[in-house]
């Protein structure tokens, strides 16, 4: 059964990105296009049998389909979203599973507010998903949303120090890097009173 909020159309072929989010006119998909729902229905199958190919097989059913694209939902509020994105939203390690299993997947994909699948884990400390998408190969952990926040800082403001420690268990991870407005994880950390998180930002490198 498909969830009451995945009832959602495929915007043509387009990819959505931030400097397009003003979206209109929502196109009644045709016999050729999937949406949303369907895809997720198909994914939830093929998780459940730990079946990859199945998912490609109904990919392979519509024209202009991509595991990468974004979809548009019929929220409160509308925003594009991929398929990873929504099954790290749901905390749903099956389909993220699936999803990060084949080939062409884009772990680094954002949505229209610039957010990555790992920033959305670990804003919501799904620490189980966080740790699936940090051993991607190519993952970036130093992205930045529309507004220059990393993973990371998501983390510390939001006092998930679980995902702190995996993710400054990164070599690569900046914790210098800023936002928009100047600030830093551990400032962000700092100005929440996350004091054990304060600690693990300070201590060196």
């Amino acid at each position: 059964m498909v969830e009451a909020d995945v009832i959602h159309k495929l915007f043509g072929n387009n990819q959505l990105s931030s400097s397009n989010s003003e979206l209109v006119d929502v196109i009644e998909a045709p016999a050729s296009k999937a949406n949303l729902g369907d895809i997720w229905k198909t994914c939830k199958e093929a998780s459940r049998n730990h079946n990859p190919s199945l998912l490609l097989k109904a990919f392979e059913r519509y024209i202009n389909i991509n595991v990468n694209s974004l979809y548009y939902t019929d929220d409160v509020k509308p925003y594009a979203t991929s398929l990873l994105h929504y099954a790290v939203e749901r905390n749903d390690i099956d389909v993220v599973k699936l999803l990060l299993s084949m080939n062409n997947i884009d772990v680094n994909k954002t949505n229209v507010d610039g957010e990555t699948a790992l920033m959305l884990a670990a804003s919501d400390s799904h620490i189980s998903v966080v740790d699936l998408l940090l051993n991607v190969y190519n993952i970036d952990v130093n992205k930045t949303d529309n507004e220059g926040v990393t993973a990371l800082m998501l983390a510390a403001s939001g006092n998930h120090i679980g995902v702190v420690r995996e993710l400054l268990n990164m070599n690569n991870i900046n914790v210098n890097k800023t936002d928009v407005y100047g600030d830093t994880a551990l400032m962000l950390a700092t100005f929440g009173g996350n004091n054990e998180i304060v600690k693990l930002l300070k201590k060196p490198t």
